[in-house]
């Protein structure tokens, strides 16, 4: 018994060797993302803030969403509910603006 993976039978589950494609998923949380939470944990706490993130991108909305769970979880009371937008040139990266004093952030395209 066994396959063709030299597993002795015993694959635990897996059809053969773990392959990962591409570039590492973002993660707001990471190490690499620790100087955009410090620039957001100086902004004021009841400032007006909105996230949005690209439509379609499901890693994009998945940082989105990680990025209104931090606020929340250190006190920002007025994130309003992200959006999901489409463009005629989806933007890449995080693009931040401040617009009538409310800062709006996209999360684009890796």
């Amino acid at each position: 018994m066994g396959d063709q993976y030299h597993n002795n039978g015993r694959n635990y589950g897996h059809m053969g060797p773990v392959n990962n494609f591409g570039p590492p998923k973002r993660d707001f949380l990471s190490a690499s993302a620790s100087a955009m939470r410090n620039e957001m944990l100086k902004w004021p706490r009841d400032q007006r803030i909105k996230l949005g993130s690209v439509q379609g991108d499901l890693e994009a909305h998945e940082m989105a969403v990680q990025m209104r769970d931090f606020l929340v979880e250190n006190g920002f009371t007025n994130v309003e509910a992200f959006h999901q937008a489409m463009f005629a040139e989806p933007p890449k990266g995080i693009i931040k603006n401040i617009i009538d004093g409310v800062i709006e952030i996209t999360v684009g395209h890796a």
